[in-house]
């Protein structure tokens, strides 16, 4: 609280997915919703916001934790996201006693409790945090009773205008396959104008003015002497072709390649022509070198082959009935839907049974195991230990757990220094190879410890205190 009075946080702002943003919310909120009958109504269709994810997911956790504790155990919850004026608004309904319309316009202010409502606990400061965050996205938020009884607290966020810089790209290619294969010429180039365009201005005219960006580096073995730069890898892929080729030739990618056209029946690769609309996939993925998430289908790069992936696999089915003729479509068709439905049942994000694909493996969905509550008790035991007001890096598997903290970094990329540090043991460049180095180099004391999780203290902090 006390740095957003001070003016003194720096957002990330991203543009996120909506139902992205609320399902991180419910994630951190999982135990505590546990019992909790929740009325969602997110639509897929909203447009992206641009928000700081991880402080925004923090404001709407500290609007649910409120409609926890003022409504009836039994009572559900809702959840409600809907277009406003250029801005999406989000709201969060209970089923309570509601707040004395007097007090309506001061439950946000800092330390304030609604005379009517016995001490539920906590400090006073959840709905003031949400609303600094909120404001500090320039943003709305405020709180209305319900005709039915309840309350409904909203959030209006600003609507992201523009998409990554690399969607350009591949809009690029895909628009040029329309000029060439005579299909829609006129609208191609228009497009691949306009996607040229987006690129250069996005790429290097606003993000330089942003800061540094990283997402050059996942090339950085095509990378000539001294030019670190997209440009850099074209001109290694038109000058030395060999060397790349011997990039592509790794088990990660041959596998990522089967994994990408096996669940399509290869029908992509029947027609010469359609090559074209595989490279903004491969550009993104294949072509990369040392980052193995690009070769996962279950991080967001994979997204760079699904657009055009479909349109190939489509165009192949029209060429195959167009030339071969309805029957041998009809086999294609059936196969194609055979192979991606056993593909999907294997390694899929659908159809499964106790478990889901997640970005680095399988997650399990059972009910924790006696081992996995012991550590989760542990854990809270040391978070409770922290102020709440207090800044906190943490290990990245702890990160989500700390819902009240209004400031919360990842140790496994920079951190500022926070008050407290948490992490759990071997976790390597995630987590505990920072909290070590922090103690050795006498920045930080280890103030407490449960199980397997760590928790130091800065050491300029316990002299003050």
């Amino acid at each position: 609280m006390t740095r957003l009075e001070a003016g003194a946080i720096t957002l990330a702002l991203e543009a996120c997915d909506v139902q992205d943003l609320v399902g991180v919310t419910l994630t951190q909120m999982a135990n505590r919703l546990r019992h909790r009958q929740l009325v969602m109504d997110v639509p897929g269709a909203l447009p992206p916001v641009m928000i700081d994810l991880v402080l925004t997911a923090q404001a709407l956790v500290n609007l649910v934790d409120n409609a926890l504790k003022f409504s009836p155990a039994d009572s559900p919850i809702g959840i409600r996201a809907y277009l406003g004026q250029r801005q999406v608004v989000i709201e969060i309904s209970d089923e309570g006693i509601g707040i004395p319309p007097s007090e309506l316009e001061h439950v946000f202010d800092k330390f304030y409790r609604v005379q009517q409502v016995s001490d539920t606990g906590g400090t006073g400061l959840g709905l003031s945090i949400s609303r600094g965050i909120v404001e500090l996205h320039g943003g709305r938020i405020w709180a209305v009773n319900r005709p039915g009884g309840g309350t409904t607290f909203a959030i209006a966020l600003p609507i992201a205008l523009g998409c990554r810089e690399d969607i350009g790209i591949g809009l690029t290619i895909g628009a040029i396959f329309l000029v060439f294969s005579g299909y829609r010429p006129i609208a191609g180039a228009i497009v691949a104008l306009v996607s040229v365009c987006y690129f250069v201005v996005m790429k290097f005219i606003l993000m330089p003015m942003a800061g540094e960006w990283w997402f050059e580096n996942i090339y950085k073995d095509l990378f000539p002497p001294g030019q670190a730069t997209y440009f850099g890898v074209v001109k290694t892929l038109l000058t030395n072709p060999i060397f790349v080729l011997k990039t592509l030739l790794t088990q990660d990618k041959l596998i990522h390649i089967l994994r990408i056209l096996t669940p399509v029946f290869f029908l992509p690769l029947r027609r010469t022509a359609l090559w074209w609309l595989l490279i903004p996939g491969a550009f993104f993925t294949i072509l990369t070198t040392g980052y193995k998430p690009t070769v996962s289908p279950t991080f967001q790069y994979v997204g760079h082959w699904i657009p055009y992936l479909f349109v190939a696999t489509g165009l192949a089915l029209a060429a195959i009935g167009k030339y071969q003729g309805k029957i041998h479509q009809a086999a294609a068709s059936i196969t194609l839907i055979v192979v991606t439905l056993a593909c999907t049942y294997n390694w899929g994000a659908m159809m499964q049974r106790n478990h889901m694909v997640a970005g680095w493996g399988r997650v399990q969905l059972g009910p924790l195991t006696e081992e996995e509550k012991v550590k989760l008790q542990q854990l809270e035991e040391l978070i409770a230990l922290i102020p709440v007001d207090a800044s906190v890096g943490a290990s990245e598997t702890e990160h989500p757990h700390f819902y009240q903290q209004i400031t919360v970094q990842t140790l496994r990329y920079s951190y500022d220094k926070p008050d407290y540090i948490l992490y759990r043991i071997n976790t390597g460049k995630f987590g505990s190879d920072h909290g070590k180095k922090q103690v050795n180099e006498g920045n930080y004391v280890q103030i407490e410890s449960r199980g397997p999780f760590i928790l130091l203290e800065r050491k300029d902090r316990i002299s003050k205190n």
